[in-house]
Parts: C-alpha cells; sequence; structure tokens
C-alpha cells in the first residue's frame, strides 16, 4: 500500500464514485459493505506495513505540533500555504499575482510574523487550484478546474447511459475526475 495522503482519499472516495457513475443503487448493506473492505483494506495496511504505521503517527504528531504553534512539520507547511495562498488571492482576485508575487508575499508572511520560515523552502501553495488563484487569478483557477471538469463531466455523461454502461466511461469518471474534484 502506498503511503500517500492521495491515496486513502481515493481509497474512500473511489467506491462511492464508481457505484454512482454506474448507476448502482446505494443501499445500507452495499454502503456497509464497501466501509468494512476500507477498513480491512487499511487494518491489513497498517498491520503490514511498518512505513505506513509511521505515516499515521507523523499526521498525528504534525496536528499536535500545529495546534501548539508550531508549523514547522510537513502537514504544518501544507497548512501555511493554503493559508498563504488564499491570502494572496483575496488582496488580487482578478488577475492574481504571478510566480514573483507569490515569493514576495511569502517573505512578507514570514516578516510579518504570519508564516513560519520553512515555507520559503516551497514555491506553490501544494494544491493545484489554491495555487491557480493566488498567482493567475480567479480566471487561471476557474480554468484549471475547467481541465478536470471538462473530462470528467464526458465521462459522466456516458456513466450515466441508461444500459450497457461502458466501463472505461466509470473508470474515467472515477479516475479522470471524480476523485480530483472529491480531493479539492
Amino acid at each position: 500500500m502506498a503511503s500517500s495522503r492521495g491515496a486513502f482519499v481515493a481509497l474512500v472516495v473511489l467506491p462511492w464514485v464508481i457505484a454512482w457513475a454506474s448507476g448502482s443503487r446505494l443501499t445500507w448493506r452495499s454502503a456497509l459493505a464497501v466501509l468494512g473492505g476500507v477498513v480491512l483494506v487499511l487494518a491489513v495496511g497498517l498491520a503490514s506495513s511498518s512505513r505506513l504505521r509511521e505515516r499515521v503517527a507523523e499526521v498525528r504528531t504534525d496536528l499536535q505540533a500545529y495546534s501548539q504553534g508550531n508549523a514547522a512539520t510537513s502537514l504544518g507547511m501544507r497548512l501555511q500555504m493554503w493559508q498563504n495562498s488564499l491570502h494572496v488571492f483575496a488582496a488580487s482576485p482578478v488577475t492574481g499575482v504571478g510566480s514573483a508575487g507569490y515569493l514576495r508575499a511569502q517573505e512578507q508572511g514570514v516578516a510579518q510574523g504570519r508564516l513560519d520560515r520553512a515555507i520559503l523552502e516551497f514555491n506553490g501553495a501544494h494544491n493545484q487550484y489554491i495555487d491557480a488563484l493566488a498567482k493567475g487569478g480567479l480566471l487561471h483557477g476557474l480554468s484549471t478546474l475547467a481541465l478536470f471538469l471538462f473530462p470528467w463531466l464526458w465521462f459522466w455523461r456516458r456513466a450515466r447511459q441508461p444500459a450497457d454502461v461502458p466501463l472505461h466511461a466509470v473508470a474515467g469518471f472515477a479516475l479522470g475526475g471524480g476523485c480530483e474534484l472529491a480531493m479539492m
């Protein structure tokens, strides 16, 4: 099992997206079966992978450190990058500030004490949508969303056909946009 956070989000989201896209009726029994499967996969992964256990412990430690004011952790940096990017977007929502302006905004945030100095190692938000909003403004943010949304809608239309749902349409819907949009 991968130890990336995105894989775990996909593990939880993907069964629901596939069920919805294929028109399957979601009953309590099937919902519990999917949740049981997810729990089983997680339990096996945690039992068999020391790296996965380390990652879970890292997240817990990072959250505790962040709640106590220490942002110099992996998760703390990510939260600060998102916060800073939204701050930058709010200051220039129409045109954004560009990559150089983004770096200047980080430096200003550090100088003002809003951001930890370690954030200067990064040149983006570590989130494609928020980064596009901050650097390019609303038009860039919306075009980035459209980049994933249009293929997703194309596959969705084919996945919702009344009969003989093509498997490639469900897979494209689920992987091409369904999980990506769910992770926004």
